[in-house]
């Protein structure tokens, strides 16, 4: 499927996959994934995990923590799914300071990870939750503009 988006056939087993709500491709995270994050895979050019993607950014129920560690790396922390960091590229003006530790709701995962695997501009999970939710709507915009 991120070899070959435009594939018909392939994008209708997509569909099935990640549409169907009896599907467990249907929901993030998928069981024994490993490491790896499809939010920030190359499955983005799919319009129907698109429209995954949306739905989980509407999920607002804290699954971990997150931190801030001068210059670039993020720490984070998820139950009952994984942990580690990552760099991020933050722009100078969304920098927080150093040490700076928040709860981590799955939709700021998602979006995180949409920026962190260059789908989507730099996300701030560090801003005031009204601001996060803004953008939140925003990239919800996009994804769904995309597949028009």
């Amino acid at each position: 499927m991120e070899k070959f988006p435009t594939n018909a056939i392939l994008q209708s087993a997509a569909d099935k996959m990640f549409a169907d709500t009896n599907s467990a491709w249907s929901r993030l995270p998928w069981q024994k994934s490993g490491s790896d994050n499809p939010a920030s895979s190359e499955l983005f050019s799919l319009p129907a995990f698109r429209d995954l993607l949306v739905r989980e950014l509407d999920r607002k129920e804290v699954r971990g923590s997150i931190s801030w560690h001068s210059p670039d790396m993020v720490n984070y922390s998820m139950s009952n799914y994984m942990n580690g960091s990552f760099i991020y590229d933050f722009p100078e003006a969304q920098q927080t300071t150093n040490g700076t530790s928040m709860d981590l709701r799955w939709c700021d995962w998602i979006a995180l990870s949409l920026s962190n695997g260059k789908h989507l501009s730099p996300y701030n999970p560090f801003a005031p939750v009204e601001k996060r939710d803004e953008a939140l709507e925003k990239v919800k915009l996009r994804l769904r503009h995309k597949q028009e």
